[in-house]
């Protein structure tokens, strides 16, 4: 979920960066975050 997350989520919207950690690692590899940013 992290290389996902920092290609895709926190590299538009840095500011959900500490937020899409949280989520990365409540669902890691599946990356279910991105569709909620």
């Amino acid at each position: 979920g992290i290389p996902r997350l920092k290609a895709q989520g926190l590299h538009c919207c840095p500011k959900v960066e500490p937020e899409a950690r949280n989520w990365t690692q409540e669902s890691d590899g599946s990356g279910p975050a991105l569709h909620q940013l």
